[in-house]
């Protein structure tokens, strides 16, 4: 049986114009352009997403995280007692310790902070999840609308929840 590793970031070569927009813009250095194709370096790429943004033709597609994953950190994080969830976007909220400080008037229980690519691409089930296995309450902190690196993130985060 083979078993086929899922990139966490592809390029979609039949959406591809090849227009070296996400070359441009990659902050990491982690796409190139080899002969008549754009290659993206799993090494050097960190999936912050902004080629995919970037992208004219949606030809870049992340695959950040999956909601087992996610529940699997909240189940590692929490040991079984009751807390509160804090997911934050990752690339445009405020430093870990800055971001909790800001929650003080909220009485937020034992805080578990995990920060994501973007909030508003996480799926409703995760959260339904995360509430059936205990957590108290969700604080869901997005990024300001026009800020967001993933276009409609913000949008769709304020919507969802």
């Amino acid at each position: 049986m083979v078993v086929q590793e899922i990139s966490p970031i592809t390029i979609r070569d039949e959406l591809c114009s090849r227009c070296t927009v996400c070359l441009s813009v990659c902050p990491f250095e982690a796409i190139s352009r080899h002969e008549d194709r754009i290659a993206i370096d799993l090494d050097k790429c960190t999936i912050c997403g902004i080629c995919a943004s970037a992208c004219p033709s949606a030809a870049i597609v992340p695959y950040y995280y999956g909601s087992n994953t996610l529940i699997e950190g909240i189940e590692a994080k929490s040991a079984g007692e009751s807390a509160s969830l804090v997911v934050a976007c990752r690339g445009s909220t405020p430093p870990d310790d800055e971001l909790l400080d800001n929650l003080e008037g909220l009485n937020v229980e034992r805080p578990i902070l995990m920060r994501v690519p973007c909030v508003g691409r996480l799926p409703s089930v995760f959260y339904i999840t995360a509430l059936s296995m205990g957590i108290k309450q969700i604080v869901v902190i997005q990024c300001r609308q026009d800020f967001c690196r993933f276009d409609k993130g913000s949008l769709m985060s304020h919507r969802r929840v």
